[in-house]
C-alpha cells in the first residue's frame, strides 16, 4: 500500500505541479470549522483553506500546523457541523489542488462516505456525498485503483443505504476518466451489482442497474454493447431471459471476446442453462460456442468456466433432444480446447516484490527530483 501510494503522490505531483512556498494556514480559518455552531460561512472558510493551500504548495497539508490536521479532526468530529465543514473542504480540496492533492485525499475518502450516511443530519449526508462525487471526477487512474477495493466492500456491506447508493454513483463516474481500469474489473463488478439490484432498498436496486449499465460501458466489444440493456434488464427480471437469449442467438459475433464481454454475457447464459425448455438451452449452447471461437486468451474465460463447464456438460448429457445435446456437446468442446491452450501456455514468474520496489522508488527519486527513502 506504501508504494501504491507512493506511486500516486508521485504521479499526482508530475501531473499537477504547485508552487512550493512559505505561508501558514490560518488557523483562525481552521478553529472557525472545528468549533462551528451552524453551516453559515461553513462553505467560505473551506474555500479559503484550500486556496492557501494552493498558493503556499501541498506541503502545507502535512506536518504538525498542516490542513490535514484540521481535515481529519473535522471529518471525525462529534459535532455534526464541523463534520459537515470537514466534507466542504474534502471537496474543495478536490476541486482547487485537483490531482496534487489525491495521494492527501484518498484515505479519508472513506469518512467522508461514512458521514454520507448520517442519520441525524440531512445537510450533512448531502454535503458528504457532493464532496465524494468531487473527488471521484478528479481522481486518476492509479488513485481509482487505490479506493475501488474500499468502494466495492462499503457499497456490499455499510449498513445504511445512502453510502451503498453513493458508492455506487461514485463507480459510475469512475467510468469517465478510468474505463480501461473498470473493464479489468468487470468480472468482480457484475456480480456485485447483480446482487444489489436485488437489495431490500429500492434506492439502492435502482442505482445499481443504472451503475451496471454504466460500467458496461467499458466493454470493449461492438457485438455486445446493442444487447446490454436487454441484459441487465434480465439480471432484475428473470421472466426476460428467454427473449435475451433469443436475440442474442441471432447475433453473429466477429469481434475478439475477453472477460470483460464474458462478464455480462455469462449470467444470462448460466440462468438459460437452467430454464425448463429444451429451446433455450439448445441457443444458449449456440452462443456459447460462438463466443469460445473468438477467445483469444484463455485467462478471460478461466472465471467463467466454473458456471459453463458443469451447464454444458450436463445438457450434453441429460436433454432428450439429439440437436440440443450435440450443440452444448460442441460449446462444451470448445471450452476444454481453451483450457488446454490455458495449461499449455508458459508459467510466468513475477519478479520479486522488492526489486519492483528499488525500481519503482528510483522512478519516483526522478520524478521528485529528490532520493526517496524505500519503507
Amino acid at each position: 500500500v506504501q508504494v501504491q501510494a507512493a506511486a500516486a503522490a508521485a504521479a499526482a505531483a508530475a501531473a499537477s505541479p504547485l508552487p512550493v512556498k512559505t505561508m501558514s494556514i490560518s488557523k483562525e480559518t481552521c478553529e472557525a470549522i472545528l468549533k462551528a455552531e451552524n453551516n453559515e460561512g461553513l462553505k467560505e472558510a473551506a474555500d479559503k483553506l484550500a486556496t492557501e493551500v494552493k498558493e503556499a504548495g501541498v506541503a502545507s497539508l502535512e506536518g504538525e500546523d498542516g490542513l490535514l490536521k484540521t481535515l481529519d479532526e473535522a471529518l471525525g468530529s462529534s459535532n455534526v457541523v464541523a463534520r459537515e465543514g470537514g466534507a466542504l473542504l474534502f471537496a474543495a480540496l478536490s476541486k482547487k489542488i485537483k490531482g496534487a492533492a489525491l495521494p492527501f485525499l484518498v484515505e479519508r475518502l472513506d469518512a467522508v462516505i461514512a458521514n454520507a450516511g448520517d442519520k441525524k443530519s440531512s445537510d450533512l449526508r448531502k454535503t458528504s456525498s457532493k464532496a465524494a462525487k468531487a473527488f471521484a471526477k478528479i481522481v486518476t487512474v492509479p488513485a481509482v485503483g487505490f479506493v475501488f477495493d474500499d468502494i466495492v466492500n462499503q457499497s456490499q456491506n455499510s449498513p445504511m443505504w445512502q453510502c451503498k447508493v453513493l458508492c455506487l454513483e461514485l463507480l459510475s463516474i469512475f467510468v469517465e476518466n478510468a474505463p480501461e481500469y473498470l473493464s479489468h474489473r468487470m468480472t468482480e463488478l457484475v456480480p456485485l451489482l447483480s446482487a444489489l439490484m436485488w437489495d431490500s432498498k429500492k434506492q439502492v436496486k435502482e442505482q445499481a442497474q443504472t451503475t451496471l449499465q454504466e460500467v458496461c460501458r467499458c466493454i470493449d466489444n461492438n457485438d455486445i454493447q446493442p444487447f446490454v440493456p436487454a441484459l441487465v434488464s434480465a439480471i432484475a427480471h428473470p421472466e426476460e431471459v428467454e427473449e435475451c437469449v433469443h436475440a442474442l442467438s441471432a447475433t453473429t459475433f466477429v469481434q475478439t471476446v475477453d472477460a470483460s464481454a464474458l462478464s455480462v454475457t455469462v449470467p444470462l447464459l448460466e440462468r438459460g442453462f437452467r430454464e425448463k425448455k429444451t429451446a433455450v438451452k439448445r441457443k444458449c449452447g449456440v452462443i456459447t460456442e460462438n463466443l469460445a471461437k473468438l477467445v483469444d486468451n484463455p485467462a478471460d474465460v478461466a472465471p467463467f468456466m466454473g458456471v459453463l463447464e458443469p451447464a454444458l456438460a450436463k445438457a450434453a448429457e441429460e436433454v432428450a433432444d439429439p440437436e440440443c445435446r450435440s450443440r452444448c456437446a460442441a460449446a462444451h468442446a470448445a471450452l476444454k480446447d481453451i483450457a488446454k491452450r490455458g495449461r499449455e501456455v508458459a508459467k510466468v514468474e513475477a519478479a520479486p516484490l522488492e526489486k519492483v520496489e528499488a525500481v519503482l522508488m528510483k522512478v519516483i527519486a526522478k520524478t521528485e527530483g529528490a532520493k526517496v527513502e524505500s519503507s
